[in-house]
């Protein structure tokens, strides 16, 4: 979570009126001020807004300031909580510094500056918080994915490397027509060698930052079709490419490639043999300020088992072309890193199409 950085966000809860507009009344331009004369009051306000800093009265006649925060750790633990008080209660400020609850305390009549700074101290304590748990997360979803990265790649790469030592021990056992265990041979090596591709793919697309640069978007497709067209799979099939934008765009020339190859190498992959007039739609387009590439195609369909973890890392279909599971994670990733988001509409035995927006914008634009 990145915390905003408009206003900051403060209630104030107290019994009197009064204290509630002149609290208001001096700090309104610099925040965004939410008054409470109850309990009641407050956590309808706490339950509609991300409110940061908390400031209570402690001598309220339905609950102390000190009872309410005690409760709002347990409710609402992240907004910081400042507690004023017009007399010194030594016994309730000790309860409450011990039990967690308040950040800080602050005698009444309130000194405006002072409140102020702590406003300040607790918003920056808040915000930064945030951005530690923001950045737990992340840290925790890069672990757990190169953990099963490690699984998933040592199964991987052993399985072809027995089936490898297996066909050559059949080879040299029978001595002739060893031509038929060359191909099986080739064929293992292949699927490693993609295997390999896919793991540098993964690390040029998640971990190499943004480089932007001119890329010509003709060149581009041209040349990934040109790459892809003499597949096996993409035997009969017909692209058509569509180019509504300017030619020319700022972009990540690396991630564009990564991206597009994957989403038409699917697409080509998972044609229906069935199919006589096999295509693939390639377009960009202009929305709302970013830029839409679509790829479209009247393949097999995505099946409804895989539609929630699509992207997952290692996540197969069941189709007998099935990859490694890395392709759509790796255009997640990058997609992701760019700044931009992915969609998909699919229906099974007719094709997908996926919709891929970036905050890119042509030179002349």
């Amino acid at each position: 979570m990145t915390v905003s950085a408009d206003k900051v966000k403060v209630l104030y809860l107290d019994d009197e009126q009064n204290n509630l507009q002149a609290f208001k009344a001096v700090f309104r331009r610099e925040y965004e001020v939410f008054l409470a004369l109850t309990p009641e009051e407050a956590y309808q306000h706490l339950n509609s807004n991300t409110i940061e800093v908390v400031v209570s009265d402690q001598r309220m006649p339905i609950q102390s300031g000190t009872d309410f925060f005690n409760d709002l750790v347990s409710t609402h633990p992240d907004p910081i909580r400042i507690l004023l008080t017009g007399f010194v209660d030594i016994q309730a400020v000790i309860d409450a510094i011990n039990k967690g609850s308040v950040y800080r305390f602050l005698t009444k009549p309130w000194n405006e500056n002072e409140v102020r700074n702590s406003i300040e101290n607790a918003k920056d304590i808040f915000r930064t918080r945030k951005e530690l748990e923001s950045r737990t997360k992340e840290l925790q979803k890069a672990y757990d994915e190169l953990d099963q990265f490690v699984y998933s790649a040592s199964h991987d790469l052993r399985s072809p490397l027995t089936s490898l030592k297996g066909i050559m021990n059949l080879a040299r056992m029978e001595g002739e027509n060893q031509g038929q265990y060359m191909e099986m041979i080739e064929q293992v090596v292949d699927k490693m060698d993609q295997y390999v591709l896919n793991i540098i793919n993964y690390y040029r697309g998640n971990r190499l930052e943004i480089v932007e640069e001119l890329v010509d978007l003709t060149e581009l497709f041209e040349d990934l079709i040109q790459e892809i067209k003499f597949h096996p799979d993409a035997n009969g099939v017909e692209f058509n490419l569509d180019l509504q934008t300017d030619n020319e765009i700022l972009s990540d020339r690396l991630k564009l490639h990564l991206i597009f190859r994957n989403l038409i190498q699917n697409a080509v992959k998972y044609q229906r043999p069935d199919v006589e007039n096999k295509n693939i739609q390639i377009k960009s387009y202009y929305k709302d300020d970013k830029i839409c590439f679509e790829i479209t195609d009247n393949g097999a369909g995505i099946e409804d088992s895989m539609k929630l973890k699509l992207f997952d890392m290692f996540k197969r279909s069941h189709h007998p072309k099935s990859g490694m599971g890395l392709g759509l994670f790796i255009v997640h990733q990058c997609v992701n890193k760019m700044g931009g988001e992915i969609y998909y509409e699919t229906s099974v035995g007719k094709g997908t199409s996926f919709y891929v927006y970036l905050p890119i914008l042509s030179p002349s634009r």
